[in-house]
């Protein structure tokens, strides 16, 4: 039975922390992830114990076997191998059980706040993904990721790279904001609609936190995991000590069954004794049936919105003649308005480059209602790729000639489609939908007597 068929009548039980175990067999200075061609027996005898206690899916031990991360300690020629290896070593002792590939942050900040741009990003996990779906994982999980914009990376990366269920968790500090100033419910609105099976949250709090976190994401059409600590770390005899108790964990395991979880397990300072616990409260439970909403949803890194009536539209052409100053005065006032920001991409490069400087100042300056107009699917991509949000796409072309790569570019986004009124209409409708588009991804301008924005359902 597929991971995809199991999980629809069980909620189905992660492993817990591998680090917890590996402490005193890792050389100072040496990649854990290496074990995975060194201490092969070491890494088997720790997916067994976590098997021996029940659990139903195990991580490989790849975290942080990206390429960055591994050239760090001269090994980035070894991403192949680390990962398939890691992949096959959990695939022969799982048996009949589950194997999730896991992917860690690069550690490296993100265009515009770092150096890392986002399709160098992006391929780095996939790169890192198809090793792991090589070596025979059952689907990918992509954890701890406090950055929005490297999570998103992460999701397209394997996306592209595989064809396997996609696990999307973000970790939280106990503000309930990612260190970007992501929440929760963003983030899993955004990570589903970017394709994540399954979206969620790992490490950063302990369990009690984790249940707050989870449930501000029952909205979000996805699958839900949950991976908490074993508490809040704290320094004890110059160590660190993860205080919650095996019994004082799986305490809330009601509360994420109430919610509506489907997968759940620990993270950092847990054992095969937490997972036992965790099996010994939940059993084979049934996950509860949830009703997620649905309908258009707008996003910036720090709010969301689903639309449930018209939106006022504030139109921008952006040309040439704009300069550096203007670009970025432009994204920071339309992100005051409050009102959704359309900017009119007409089609040179100077004008893609000036977007990014406006799309920038506008996540900055908090907005979270964008649209882009363009009828380059080139253009369409640079806006979305920066943008770490859900926005609109307007095809400025003639929809009579095809449309079909700006639609494309959309879909890989998770962005919906602004479509304009008047005649021929359900013929667009038609287009979108046998692109992929639901109904409820879809939105109509109407230009007369203002600029309004109409969900096509709500």
């Amino acid at each position: 039975m597929t991971l995809e068929e199991r999980v629809q009548d069980k909620i189905l039980l992660f492993d817990g922390a591998m680090g917890t175990m590996l402490q005193g067999a890792i050389s100072p200075g040496s990649p854990p992830e290496l074990l995975n061609l060194e201490k092969r027996d070491l890494i088997k005898g720790i997916h067994a114990q976590y098997l021996a206690a029940g659990c139903d899916i195990i991580e490989t031990n790849t975290f942080g076997g990206n390429r960055i991360k591994l050239a760090a300690h001269d090994a980035g020629d070894l991403v192949r191998r680390v990962n398939e290896e890691g992949a096959a070593l959990a695939r022969e002792a799982a048996g009949d059980k589950y194997v999730a590939g896991a992917i860690g942050p690069t550690g490296k900040f993100l265009e515009p706040w770092g150096e890392l741009s986002f399709f160098q990003a992006r391929d780095i996990f996939a790169e890192q993904a198809a090793a792991l779906a090589a070596g025979g994982a059952d689907c990918i999980i992509i954890e701890t990721m406090t950055d929005l914009q490297e999570a998103r990376a992460a999701l397209l990366g394997a996306r592209e790279a595989t064809s396997l269920p996609i696990i999307a968790q973000m970790s939280f500090a106990s503000s309930g904001r990612t260190m970007g100033g992501t929440d929760p419910g963003t983030a899993g609105w955004i990570l589903a609609r970017m394709g994540a099976w399954a979206v969620g949250s790992n490490c950063g709090v302990g369990s009690e936190q984790m249940v707050q976190l989870i449930g501000h994401m029952i909205d979000v059409p996805a699958h839900l995991s949950a991976l908490p600590n074993a508490g809040m770390p704290r320094m004890e005899g110059g160590k660190t000590v993860y205080p919650e108790t095996p019994g004082e964990m799986a305490q809330y395991v009601e509360d994420f069954v109430d919610l509506g979880i489907n997968l759940l397990g620990s993270c950092c300072g847990s054992s095969p004794d937490h997972t036992r616990a965790l099996k010994g409260t939940l059993g084979d439970r049934r996950p509860v049936n949830r009703k997620p909403r649905r309908g258009l949803v707008l996003a910036g890194m720090r709010s969301h919105t689903v639309l449930e009536a018209e939106l006022p539209v504030a139109m921008s052409e952006l040309n040439g003649s704009l300069d550096r100053v203007d670009w970025l005065q432009l994204g920071e006032a339309m992100a005051q308005t409050g009102d959704l920001a359309l900017w009119d991409l007409r089609g040179s490069g100077r004008e893609l480059e000036g977007l990014i400087q406006a799309v920038d100042a506008f996540q900055l300056a908090g907005g979270s209602k964008l649209a882009v107009a363009a009828s380059d699917p080139q253009y369409l991509e640079g806006a979305l790729a920066r943008y770490a949000g859900l926005a609109l796409a307007c095809w400025s072309g003639e929809w009579d000639e095809n449309p079909d790569p700006f639609l494309s570019q959309a879909r890989r986004f998770g962005a919906g489609v602004l479509l304009p009124g008047g005649a021929g209409l359900e013929q667009r409708i038609k287009r979108c939908q046998e692109a992929g588009f639901a109904r409820g991804e879809l939105a109509v301008l109407v230009r007369e007597p203002v600029d309004l924005l109409y969900p096509l359902e709500v």
